[in-house]
């Protein structure tokens, strides 16, 4: 889905829920009510991204490595591990 096409339902004055019985798209819908020109989709992306990514990074750094290392202890000894379970899924959600 492009900007432009988000934009052209937004433009057509479209509400999440038009915007998701014409595309059967959810994204589409979501990006129709939140972020329908360049200008709001780029604030709202650094809303949610710089917090992790950007500037706020460092911010985080003393809590995610916490949140790992409890992670490792749960299991460090345990000789096998399923990794995407026990680790890599849980640390994004902390």
């Amino acid at each position: 889905m492009t900007q432009a096409r988000v934009g052209a339902y937004a433009a057509h004055g479209l509400s999440a829920e038009e915007a998701y019985a014409t595309t059967h798209n959810l994204m589409t819908a979501a990006m129709v009510t939140l972020r329908p020109t360049q200008e709001l989709y780029t604030r709202h992306r650094r809303e949610l991204t710089d917090p992790w990514v950007g500037p706020g990074a460092l911010r985080h750094r003393d809590m995610i490595t916490q949140h790992a290392n409890d992670l490792l202890d749960e299991w460090i000894d345990d000789g096998a591990v399923e990794f995407i379970s026990r680790f890599a899924r849980p640390l994004p959600s902390a």
